[in-house]
C-alpha cells in the first residue's frame, strides 16, 4: 500500500507516524512554509518537519494545478489520505489514485461538516463527539461513511480535547481501513445529506462573552474557544481572558449579568449571568501569565463595584 498523506496540521502526526511505521507513506502533501512569530519568518508546517525528519518527499503546490498532478503521477500511490489539509481536490486529481480518496473528519458526520467540527460540537452542547473516515467527494465533506469512532462527552471537554482525541483515533481508524479495504469500500454508506449541518470557523471577536446570556451557554464559549480565538471579557478597560469555568445554571438572579458576586473559596470567583452564575477558575490579564482563581482574586480591588463586560 503506498500512501499521501495530506495535511498542512500537527493533527495528522501520529496518522503520519503510524504510516511511516508500516512503510506505506510514500510522500506527504501539504501547504507551503508561512510566515510566523514577530519577524513573520518562512516556516515549514509540523508535517513537512516530520517528512525532512523520516526522509519523506514533501510536496508544497501553491495550487493543485496541472503541475501539481504531474508531480503526484509520479509517486504511482494507491490511495490519497486526507486530514486537515485545507483546500479542495478535483476530480482529475483525484483520478491519479486507483484507490481514490479518503478524508479523517473529527466529528460525526453528517452532523458538523465543514472546517470546525470541534468547536461545533462544543457550541451545540453534543453528548458526543467522534471521527468519520469518508470517501473524499466533490462536495465539501459529502462522501460516503466508511468507519466512523465516537465517544461520548462529559461537558468539561474543549476544543482542543475533541481534536486531541481525534488526532489519536485516527491511525486505529485508517490502517483498520486500509488493512481491510475490500470489506470496508464494499460496507460505505452514503450520508443522509438532510441531516447535514454546517460548523464555521470562528473570528476573534466572536470569543467575546456576553454576560447577558445563560451560564451553560457561555461556559460552552469559553470550552469551544480553546485553543483558538480564546474567550474574552474587559475589566476596568482592560481585555481579560478566560480559560476555565464552571456553571451554576439554577443559581439565583442577584444583580446585573456580569457583576462579579464575590469568591466561592471552592469553586472560583462568581459571576451573575443573564441565567445563572458562572464560577471562573482560570483566567489572564492579556499579555500576562495564565492564574488561578485564587491569586487572580487577591490582586482585585473594589470587589463590590465590579463590573465585567
Amino acid at each position: 500500500m503506498k500512501v499521501l498523506l495530506a495535511s498542512s496540521s500537527a493533527i495528522a502526526l501520529p496518522t503520519a507516524q503510524a504510516l511511516e511505521t508500516r512503510g506505506w507513506l510514500k510522500a506527504v502533501l501539504t501547504s507551503p512554509p508561512a510566515p510566523a512569530g514577530r519577524g513573520k519568518i518562512l516556516t515549514p508546517n509540523p508535517i513537512e518537519e516530520f517528512a525532512h525528519q523520516h526522509n519523506i518527499p514533501a510536496l508544497k503546490p501553491e495550487r493543485l494545478g496541472s503541475e501539481a498532478r504531474a508531480q503526484v503521477e509520479e509517486l504511482h500511490c494507491d490511495v490519497l489520505v486526507s486530514f486537515s489539509y485545507g483546500r479542495i481536490f478535483g476530480p482529475k486529481f483525484l483520478a491519479v489514485f486507483p484507490l481514490g480518496g479518503v478524508n479523517l473528519h473529527p466529528s460525526l458526520l453528517p452532523r458538523h461538516r465543514g472546517p470546525a467540527p470541534a468547536v461545533a460540537t462544543i457550541l451545540s452542547g453534543d453528548p458526543e463527539a467522534g471521527l468519520t473516515l469518508q470517501t473524499l467527494a466533490l462536495e465539501v465533506d459529502s462522501g460516503d461513511i466508511l468507519l466512523q469512532t465516537r465517544w461520548p462527552l462529559d461537558g468539561r471537554e474543549t476544543a482542543a480535547d475533541i481534536l486531541e482525541r481525534s488526532s489519536r483515533e485516527a491511525p486505529k481508524i485508517l490502517l483498520d481501513a486500509l488493512e481491510n479495504w475490500r470489506r470496508v469500500w464494499e460496507e460505505r454508506r452514503p450520508q443522509n445529506h438532510e441531516e447535514a449541518t454546517w460548523s464555521r470557523l470562528l473570528e476573534k471577536s466572536e470569543g467575546l462573552l456576553v454576560w447577558s446570556q445563560d451560564a451553560e451557554g457561555l461556559d460552552r464559549r469559553i470550552r469551544a474557544c480553546i485553543p483558538w480565538p480564546g474567550a474574552y471579557t474587559f475589566l476596568g478597560g482592560r481585555r481579560l481572558l478566560i480559560w476555565e469555568a464552571i456553571p451554576d445554571p439554577q443559581a439565583p438572579l442577584r444583580d446585573v449579568p456580569g457583576k462579579v458576586l464575590g469568591l466561592d473559596k471552592a469553586s472560583g470567583i462568581r459571576v451573575q449571568t443573564g441565567k445563572g452564575h458562572l464560577l471562573i477558575r482560570s483566567l489572564q490579564w492579556e499579555g500576562k501569565k495564565k492564574l488561578d482563581y485564587l491569586s487572580f482574586w487577591n490582586g482585585l480591588r473594589d470587589v463590590s463595584t465590579t463590573i465585567l463586560g
